[in-house]
């Protein structure tokens, strides 16, 4: 059974009862090396905002009814961009979930603290933010997978957060019975860029010019789109200005151009200038030759497209297809 003293809940082998299930709320794990055993802090509850934007309560929603109507231990995995909605779903799907919430934010695996998670025999969110730091190590991940696969003795909803699956075990991957939710969050979609414009920005003349600065970061995460509409209401500058002064810059500056002429690739070059930036410039290349060529841009005699983080620009017969390569400093 537990017992509480203060803020702190542990579970202890005695007459002493103080309830019989653990009551709802949020937990962080903690170990005490001296005693060899795990217990359990209050924290503060998860705040969301009131306006919620995108698809995240309906995710959430779909995660606790299958965690609900299901007889098993279930995992979700939600990865990506910080800012694009991962945690704001990971939240709502702990306060929908209506159960107790334990937060492990170290690299807990071994037997003590799996008996430790066996002990809570009631539907618990076990909840692990951005896992990769907190398991950064392989072998912490692999001893995690048996956690997963393991047979509790109440059900148990594993939610876990990533910025980037590259770190994440391999064998949680293409596994629905391990983990049978994954959603990934690379930028903001332009429907929700758009809502968030139209509902925050004051002055709807800066809406074009707002679009173009998203268009140029490449990855929009709401942070971004929040912070640089609040600047540009607060100080009544146009986007471009405002956005020279905040800390945000487009992620991929260096660009691959690969240059095709009537459909057939003749050459590529790199360049350091953002496509959606160039005004009069000019592309030097090595063609199929093996001789220089260049090709002359006029941005506004080119059609531009966007393909994801890729940019296409066509002009007669000539076709100029970017796609990032690394960071640099960048200019608005």
């Amino acid at each position: 059974m537990f017992i509480k003293t203060s803020k702190k809940i542990q579970l202890v082998d005695s007459d002493v009862r103080a309830f019989e299930k653990l009551p709802n709320g949020v937990y962080l794990t903690k170990y005490n090396k001296q005693m060899d055993e795990y217990f359990l802090e209050e924290t503060a509850p998860f705040v969301t905002p009131s306006r919620i934007y995108g698809n995240s309560n309906d995710l959430s929603d779909r995660y606790v009814n299958t965690f609900k109507n299901g007889d098993k231990n279930m995992g979700v995995l939600l990865t990506g961009l910080k800012g694009t909605g991962k945690s704001l779903t990971a939240k709502l799907t702990c306060i929908k979930a209506d159960t107790p919430v334990i937060l492990v934010t170290e690299p807990f695996f071994d037997d003590t603290f799996k008996g430790f998670l066996n002990s809570l025999t009631q539907e618990v969110v076990i909840f692990i933010d951005e896992f990769e730091k907190v398991y950064g190590d392989v072998d912490e991940q692999n001893a995690l997978l048996s956690l997963l696969d393991g047979v509790f003795e109440g059900k148990k909803l594993f939610l876990f957060t990533s910025n980037s699956t590259d770190k994440i075990n391999r064998f949680m991957i293409n596994r629905p019975g391990r983990i049978r939710y994954l959603s990934e969050y690379e930028s903001l979609d332009n429907d929700i860029i758009n809502e968030v414009i139209d509902e925050t920005l004051n002055n709807k003349s800066y809406k074009n010019e707002m679009l173009d600065v998203m268009q140029i970061l490449g990855t929009v995460s709401m942070d971004i789109l929040v912070g640089l509409i609040d600047e540009v209401n607060r100080y009544g500058e146009t986007p471009k200005v405002a956005a020279s002064y905040l800390n945000i810059r487009p992620e991929d500056t260096y660009y691959s151009v690969s240059i095709f002429k009537n459909n057939v690739r003749d050459g590529s070059t790199v360049t350091k200038i953002h496509p959606l930036t160039m005004d009069n410039t000019y592309i030097e290349y090595f063609n199929i030759e093996r001789t220089w060529s260049d090709v002359d841009i006029k941005a506004s005699e080119w059609e531009i497209i966007r393909d994801g983080k890729s940019v296409i620009m066509t002009k007669d017969e000539y076709k100029l297809v970017f796609e990032p390569q690394a960071s640099t400093k960048f200019t608005f």
